[in-house]
């Protein structure tokens, strides 16, 4: 499910790794990514993990690492992580049952009015806060 609106849109870092990757998932990313490209939003949470987990796995060397994550920067509106996010991200935890920094994402989302939120380990097609909706994009693959 590609937006293709001016649906505001998030993605799950692990949607980030896989476009950076040689994974089978990786052409899922870039396609989804190329098709909602002025839409999506970053957190500095997503920056965070990406960049832990291309150094720490060795996807690419940290210098690498440093050009992608200041493309990033450069090309989509980041997120701020704040105190309300956090605060909101607990209750969205509490009631959802899912985990804190999935939480957090999903709580960043909300407060900035996402419409999608692509998201690989959760339930596909489910509603948080009558907002936003979670689509695995890599539900057939």
């Amino acid at each position: 499910m590609s937006t293709y609106t001016d649906d505001k849109v998030f993605l799950d870092t692990n949607v980030w790794i896989y476009y950076y990757s040689n994974d089978i998932k990786s052409s899922v990313a870039k396609n989804l990514i190329i098709a909602n490209y002025d839409n999506i939003l970053i957190s500095t949470q997503s920056l965070n993990e990406l960049y832990t987990v291309l150094t720490r796995k060795q996807f690419v060397a940290n210098h690498e690492a440093k050009d992608i994550i200041n493309k990033l920067i450069c090309d989509f509106e980041i997120l701020l992580v704040e105190t309300e996010t956090i605060q909101q991200a607990m209750k969205i935890q509490s009631k959802y049952k899912l985990q804190y920094f999935d939480s957090l994402l999903l709580a960043t989302a909300l407060e900035n009015r996402c419409k999608y939120f692509y998201f690989e380990y959760m339930q596909n097609n489910l509603t948080i806060a009558d907002q936003l909706i979670i689509v695995n994009p890599f539900k057939n693959h």
